[in-house]
């Protein structure tokens, strides 16, 4: 999925990302969430406004990252 990182909660660990036709996605992540373009998980805090790449997995209605994939520039 594609879009826009907002909300980032490093304390939860969940972000919401809007997709291109503005709907919001919440998404849990965990220290084995892989991390590129910006670093480890850990540096998730002030990527908010940055557009994103998101692989996930779905379960019981919650979406899980697997991978975060941050456009370097955006």
């Amino acid at each position: 999925m594609v879009g826009q990182l907002t909300d980032i909660n490093m304390d939860a660990k969940t972000f919401v990302l809007k997709d291109t036709k503005g709907n919001a996605h919440s998404f849990a992540f965990s220290e084995t969430t892989k991390l590129t373009g910006g670093g480890g998980v850990r540096n998730l805090r002030g990527q908010e406004g940055k557009n994103a790449t998101i692989r996930y997995v779905e379960s019981d209605n919650r979406k899980s990252a697997v991978q975060i994939h941050i456009e370097v520039g955006s």
